[in-house]
């Protein structure tokens, strides 16, 4: 008969996230996780299958959390006002962010997607969603007249992606904040 499980799950993922963020997945060991967890190896082997299916839960969790900002970006009733709040809200977080770790999957995008499909497929995921999100916000503007219907929703939400991806890099060399 199996023991029941003597930790809760959502603690393991909350304090895993934390370890993975600030040392990488490549740099984050077993003992590190065990160390900021209070779990032993074997219950977390038991619980994950391992140190990836492990980080694949921290992804998951931090993409519901990316999934909430988006809607309230989205729940926004001026398309405008929605994307300033998404972009003021992503700068000032990272400017706010005194240790560097900067955003998880960006993070895991340079560390891993390269060398690893399975993360590489989750983040293109996630990157289509946020896409699409911005898409549904900028046609909305473009239809209340806020947002020139001169500009393709597509591009324009590729642009705002790819424009956000590159601040979060470059947020990872903690800039002189006049630039």
């Amino acid at each position: 008969m199996a023991r029941p499980q003597a930790f809760d799950t959502d603690d393991l993922i909350r304090d895993a996230t934390i370890v993975f963020w600030e040392k990488g997945y490549r740099s984050t060991t077993i003992r590190d996780l065990e160390t900021a967890t209070g779990i032993a190896e074997s219950s977390i082997y038991h619980a994950f299958g391992g140190k990836h299916r492990l980080f694949e839960a921290v992804l998951d969790r931090y993409r519901g959390r990316s999934r909430q900002f988006l809607r309230r970006m989205e729940d926004h009733k001026s398309a405008l006002e929605g994307l300033r709040f998404y972009v003021m809200g992503i700068a000032q977080a990272l400017s706010a962010d005194a240790s560097g770790r900067g955003c998880l999957f960006t993070n895991t995008a340079i560390e891993l997607a390269a060398h690893d499909e399975q993360i590489r497929e989750e983040l293109r995921q996630v990157y289509a969603d946020t896409r699409a999100a911005f898409g549904r916000v900028i046609t909305r503007g473009q239809q209340a007249g806020e947002i020139t219907r001169r500009m393709n929703p597509e591009y324009l939400s590729r642009f705002l992606q790819q424009s956000m991806e590159g601040l979060r890099v470059l947020a990872k060399s903690k800039p002189d904040p006049g630039l």
